[in-house]
This record gives C-alpha cells, structure tokens and sequence, in this order.
C-alpha cells in the first residue's frame, strides 16, 4: 500500500459521452469550497470522526490539511518548508492504535547506515509534534524498489526499503527490512532480515537480525505477519534445487518447491518451521493474515502449471502463471500447526463469462491477482482478485496496462464457499499507477467495489466483452449472500456542477462513513475541490 505517486487519468471520454447525465439521482453529493492547489508526488489521506487530514509532499515542502467531511470544506493547512533532511525518502503514514505516525529513510554515507525516522502528526491540529526522531539505524544498504525520475526517467531512485505490518488490532507495529547481501552471489549468500517491534507509543519491544536458513538461490519470501503478542509470521517459497525454477521441466504437473512458514516467537531469535506441501498446485500468490480469533489465514492464488513460462522482456506477464485455477486457504494456529485447508475451484461458467461466444473455451482464468482480503469477526471472509497484466505495443514503444474483470467470492465461517461471482470491466492505462483499478467498501454488510467504468456496461451480457471503461464512476453491489450484483451510475468524473475536473484519481479515494466517501479534484484555475458522495 506504498504507491501513493500521484498520476494523470487519461480519460476516454467521446463527445456523445461529455454530454450525458453527469450524475446520478440516487447518489447525492456536496462539493466543498475551492482551495489553493498545491501540487504533490506523494498522498496520504485518513478520516476520523467528521474529520479529514491529508498530507502531501513534493520535494523539501510538506503540507498538512484538515477539512470537515460534512460539506466538505478546508478548515486548515499548514505547510512545511526544509523540515526534512534533504535526502529523506518516504517510507509510510500509518495509523497505529490512537497515534499518526510519518516514517522516513535517510543514508548516510559517511556512517554506511540506512536510518529510520518518525515524528508524530497531530490529527486534531493537522501538525506535526516535534521534531523527527531516529527510530533505528541499520549497518550497509537496504534493498528497496528502483524506481525511475526525472526527464524520460534517467534517474533512478532506491525507496520502499522498510515494510511495516500491523496486528489485526493495531496494537504493534513491526517494521522488517532486508540487508543487501555482501556477495552478489544467490547460490553463497543469504538473506539478513531485520526485526523491529514497536508498541503503540513506538516505545522498542524487540531488535534484531536474523540469517534466514536457505540461501537466497533457494528461498523466496512471499508475505510477513504479526500477531497482537509480538510473533512474527514469514510466509516463503523453498526450492528443491538451485535452480530457481518453479518447474524442473516443461512437463512436470509437480512444483519444484514447497511452501514453508517461518515463526519467530516475540524476544526469541529461533526460526520454528512449519512445512506445507503445494503439490501439484502452483501458488500464484500467498497472503498471512491474523484473523483475531487466535489464529492466522493463508490465503492465496493456485495454478495447475500448464502454462507455466518465465517472463521475457517482452512478455506481457507479470508473474510465472499465465492462468488461474482458483483459491487455496488454510489456517496456522499459535504453535504453527496447519489446518483446515480447502481449495475453490473457479468454475468455468465463470472463465469463460465476459467473453464473446466465438473464443475458445478455457478452463483457467488469465492475469488474476490478489487484490483484498476482508476478514469477518465470525472467521468468515471475503477474497477480492482482479485481473491485471500489461502489453507492450508499438513494436516496443510503449506498453499498456490492463485493469480487467474482478473475482469477489466469500467463504463462510465453517470453510465453505458461500460465493463466487466475476464483475465486469475493461480499463487501459499507459502508467501502472494510474487511478484505475477499484476501491472496496461494506455497506450494511454487503461487498461494494467502486471503479471508473462505462454506462453501456451498467447490464452486460453473459457473452459480450465489457466496452472500455470512459469517466463512468460506477458502483457494482454484491449481495453478501449470494453474490449476485447491480451495477449503477454514480456521476461523471470530468464535470460536476459546472466544475471541470482534472486529475481525477482512484488513489484520492477515501471512505469516512460507512455509505459515504469522499475524493479530491483539481478543478483548474490553481484550485482544487473535495467532494462528498453518499451511497445510499
């Protein structure tokens, strides 16, 4: 959740389309007061109560706003100009119990140690308190994300060094690195993973560094947890060989590696080791999430390996898996023992819905990816992928990104499938961080995805292909216990009241109430607007 970069909407608006219903009876909205604009790289947004506060940076400057999400109308800002050292990297703002922390990296060069910082926002003021205090230093570099800037993205930048995972109750806060290795070497060298606990005042519960027990030609960590006692979860992918190969051969229908998971018990330094054995399924993807009943979720994605390829250049993959077979959950309890696995076949009624009645039949979905995992106090869940992969166009010129179709499906308390349904949509970017995608939300307990879509997709047909998406804001309602759904129109995102608006973005999202949110817009002339919607 650290791609907060913020990036033009290239909307597909026509011009039949500009001149349709801009929005929609059953939806009402305010739109707050114009403001100031201040242009930003990086967001961050958080409600409490009737309250709003946004932080955004650019450069050395720093601003924090407050608005009452009644009308909603800026009450307050206040910027910062050189707070932060000049080298500083944004790591995260994270909400843990009562308190708004900020948390930045600093190298430096002269000690060859990468540094943590945090201060504290103030929420009520919309401030920052004191000053920046150093969290921890780590010896050598940190691995991060490279990540392109500047003009024709020359220059490249090392951020996202630190991960921050939470408790279910936002209790703890546990902040994990990973050291760059001294040889450059898989087969020799292995991962040095630091270990940091905080409680809810970031007051030190343990620190330490830990050698992982493969080398790194070996092993591939999937996803981290912790638990409201300080246990630290490590989800990883162990190979049988050095090759790195999840198949020995083409033909295999077995996985060349097994899933292992690493428990790391609050103030020990010992690794536990719980195995569970893949098969024949190819895991796509793999999540650890506590479920606050005194046990913990895994929960991912399988193939069957049929059409298992390495991604090349100009692949159009962003994983190992072309396709998707379904769903793999099983539960960890507190001493590591794995139980209650099932799998959810994805049906093919469902492959193969969306799709025109001349294409080939399959039986696997294609470019599905784990997007939300919604937990229930009851243990039952809802598990949220989406279809995503891009294309390289124009013999190499430029490459599209995809943003299609949305499996929702739940299962209930004992481990049944209640459901499993496919939303349709079709949205092209020419940025991966472009706003589209979806937001996800409850209302009255049932599942609500929001999305820029296309009013002629408002009741498609079981064989037609969705049209692509234009500046429809759509919401598609799932019924929590059939998983049957209504799509409906909520307004236009290119003008409102008269507002033109501009750089609209899915990541200027945020749910205050349970049926309402709010978005950001700029509506030129320097001045941007907020804007409430209801979703009754």
């Amino acid at each position: 959740m650290k791609n907060y970069f913020y990036v033009l909407l290239f909307l597909l608006a026509s011009a039949n389309h500009l001149n349709a219903q801009k929005s929609a009876a059953n939806f009402p909205y305010k739109i707050g007061q114009p403001y100031r604009v201040f242009d930003f790289d990086n967001i961050y947004y958080f409600s409490k109560g009737d309250e709003i506060m946004t932080v955004k940076f650019i450069r050395s400057h720093t601003i924090i706003q407050k608005f009452e999400s009644a009308t909603p109308s800026l009450v307050k800002d206040k910027k910062y100009d050189g707070f932060f050292p000049g080298n500083f990297k944004i790591e995260d703002i994270i909400e843990v119990g009562q308190h708004y922390y900020f948390f930045f990296s600093v190298w430096d060069g002269k000690k060859e140690e990468e540094q943590l910082f945090s201060i504290e926002i103030d929420f009520a003021k919309g401030e920052f308190i004191g000053q920046p205090k150093l969290l921890f230093a780590a010896d050598g570099k940190i691995s991060g994300v490279k990540k392109a800037y500047g003009f024709f993205n020359l220059g490249t930048s090392i951020e996202d060094k630190f991960d921050f995972i939470q408790a279910q109750d936002k209790s703890n806060l546990l902040i994990q690195y990973r050291k760059v290795p001294a040889k450059k070497n898989d087969k020799a060298s292995f991962d040095i993973i630091g270990l940091h606990l905080y409680d809810e005042s970031l007051n030190a519960g343990f620190e330490k560094e830990i050698k992982m027990p493969y080398t790194e030609r070996k092993m591939n960590n999937l996803d981290y947890q912790v638990d409201n006692k300080g246990n630290l979860y490590l989800l990883t992918k162990v190979y049988h060989d050095d090759s790195n190969d999840d198949k020995k051969n083409k033909s295999d229908l077995t996985a060349n590696y097994h899933i292992e998971l690493f428990i790391i018990k609050s103030g020990s330094d010992k690794i536990e080791i719980t195995q569970y054995d893949n098969k024949d399924k190819f895991i796509n993807q793999l999540w650890i999430k506590d479920s606050g009943l005194g046990y913990l979720f895994c929960v991912g994605l399988y193939s069957s390996g049929e059409r298992l390829r390495k991604a090349g250049v100009m692949s159009a993959k962003q994983s190992n898996f072309d396709d998707c077979k379904g769903i793999v959950v099983f539960k960890v309890g507190p001493e590591g023992k794995i139980f209650g696995e099932a799998h959810y076949e994805i049906a093919d009624n469902l492959i193969n819905k969306y799709e025109t009645s001349d294409k080939k039949k399959d039986d696997k979905l294609p470019y599905l990816e784990l997007r939300d995992i919604d937990i229930m106090q009851d243990g039952s869940m809802i598990v949220i992928g989406e279809q995503y992969h891009m294309e390289i166009k124009g013999g190499g010129g430029f490459t599209e990104y995809k943003f299609d179709d949305i499996l929702i499906s739940k299962i209930d308390a004992a481990g049944k499938l209640a459901f499993m349904n496919r939303i349709p949509k079709n949205q092209r970017a020419l940025n991966e961080n472009q706003p589209f995608s979806y937001r996800y939300f409850k209302i009255d307990n049932n599942p609500c995805l929001v999305f820029v879509d296309n009013v002629k997709n408002l009741k498609l047909p079981a064989d037609a292909k969705p049209h692509n998406a234009t500046a429809d804001l759509t919401i598609a309602k799932v019924s929590d216990k059939d998983g049957s759904f209504t799509k409906e129109f909520i307004l236009n995102t290119t003008e409102i009241n008269g507002f033109k608006l501009h750089k609209f973005a899915m990541n200027r999202f945020l749910k205050i109430r349970e049926n309402s949110f709010i978005f950001e817009a700029y509506k030129k002339d320097k001045e941007d607007i907020m804007i409430k919607v209801d979703l009754k």
